[in-house]
């Protein structure tokens, strides 16, 4: 071996092997700084996702955080055990064929999640089944016959005729959504849902002449003749006459104070929740105005960035950069009014107005009560001696028990899952703000001019 061999291979290593080694070393060392980078990289992206993922969770998900002590929601609200449920949709071919308004009514299967204030079809993935379609004609016959056949029962008020706003989409959208709210409280009354009136309803064979002719549940005659040892007499007459001779105010039960006591609450709910949908309207149209304006100033900054503006082109980087942050930050805040008006606002204006609706239907049930009880002081105040003032006496006596029983029973029932719904609109109402502060806040505070 030479002296040059024995000094490169001088501790057992070659300089060669040296070089390697601190090659590798070098390697080894920027392999490392890039998985540091890397790990680095990933995790700031693991934490963009994660605040994406908190921020549309906070959107999409906020009624986990809107819950009552009983933990109770809008959402979760159950008016009913049932699992079905009857879908309305407008059919778009029908209703292009006629001058009027075609309804199509879908009954949903095994819906176990369902919401009755908030359905939506192209959200469910259950078993359907087209039961029938309807006018809206058909279901101001059916309620008018609801209100004669069923005076003891609450169902909400139908939607108010608007023959003018026929074509007007917003309307005939509220209109379905107020039908489709409707059809479903009678769908889960537990009297109504099994009589043969809502069943030849939703049947596919509908002939509206068939209710034309059913019989009213508390019926009364006024003048039936009646025979006794003095041959034939006007039950009429004899009513007259009992009723100014010595009429008798009748002996209130408990159940009949108890409903008669809360008819100014529930008008007074009405008036109520009138003037809060009113309040609410002006706020939303105040949030549309807000986004409308932010737009404005994000598209005038756009128009001032274009390629036609040599200056701002020119300028620093750190001036284009505010001029482009200006623009996110006035697009962000449109975008949040945008996305809390649609989930938040949107949302309570329907709620509250379902609110009105079973208000409103509960008050007419007690007027409906009242003229019952009209009726029951006349046919107790009449001095007959027949057989058949006996009879309805004792037919009255029947009914009136009927109907305060079911009325109140219905009344306490609307009554609490009015007042659970209100109260979460409140609770929504004070989120929303408090949201929409949040956000814009948060938005401001994300540029770097602040």
């Amino acid at each position: 071996m030479s002296e040059s061999d024995n000094s490169d291979n001088f501790g057992g290593k070659s300089v060669d092997s040296e070089e390697n080694d601190n090659n590798n070393l070098s390697n080894n060392t920027k392999k490392d700084e890039n998985e540091i980078k890397d790990e680095s990289q990933k995790k700031n992206e693991n934490d963009k996702a994660n605040i994406k993922k908190e921020q549309q969770n906070s959107l999409t998900d906020e009624r986990k955080i809107i819950n009552l002590n009983n933990g109770n929601s809008i959402s979760s609200l159950q008016i009913n055990r049932k699992k079905d449920v009857i879908l309305i949709e407008i059919d778009e071919e029908k209703t292009s064929r006629n001058k009027y308004t075609v309804y199509q009514l879908i009954e949903l299967k095994n819906n176990s999640n369902f919401n009755m204030n908030d359905i939506d079809s192209k959200n469910q993935n259950n078993e359907k089944s087209i039961l029938c379609y309807r006018r809206y004609s058909d279901f101001d016959k059916f309620y008018n016959v609801l209100k004669l056949r069923y005076p003891h029962c609450i169902f909400p008020r139908l939607s108010l005729k608007g023959f003018k706003f026929n074509e007007d989409k917003i309307f005939l959208e509220n209109r379905r959504k107020e039908l489709q709210y409707f059809i479903n409280r009678l769908y889960f009354h537990e009297e109504i849902s099994k009589s043969e009136e809502f069943k030849h309803f939703i049947n596919s064979v509908f002939d509206p002449q068939y209710y034309d002719n059913l019989p009213k549940k508390y019926s009364y005659p006024e003048c039936e003749k009646v025979n006794n040892d003095k041959g034939y007499f006007s039950l009429g007459m004899n009513k007259i006459k009992g009723f100014f001779g010595n009429a008798k105010v009748h002996n209130q039960s408990e159940s009949e104070r108890e409903i008669l006591k809360r008819e100014d609450e529930f008008k007074n709910k009405v008036t109520k929740y009138n003037d809060l949908l009113k309040e609410i309207k002006i706020l939303y149209e105040s949030a549309e105005e807000t986004k409308k304006e932010y737009k404005i100033i994000s598209n005038n900054f756009l128009y001032v960035k274009g390629d036609n503006n040599k200056d701002l082109e020119n300028d620093e980087d750190n001036c284009k950069n505010i001029f482009n942050e200006l623009i996110d930050l006035n697009q962000n805040i449109s975008k949040i009014y945008e996305d809390n008006t649609k989930i938040y606002l949107m949302d309570i204006m329907d709620q509250l107005n379902y609110c009105i609706l079973d208000v409103e239907g509960i008050n007419r049930a007690i007027e409906r009560f009242n003229n019952f009880i009209k009726e029951y002081e006349k046919v107790n105040n009449t001095k007959n001696a027949n057989k058949y003032v006996s009879i309805e006496k004792s037919k009255i006596e029947k009914d009136k028990d009927e109907f305060e029983r079911i009325l109140l029973n219905d009344l306490k029932k609307y009554d609490k899952e009015n007042q659970q719904i209100y109260e979460l609109i409140i609770q929504k109402l004070i989120f929303y703000i408090h949201k929409i502060n949040e956000e814009e806040l948060k938005a401001f505070n994300n540029t770097s001019f602040n």
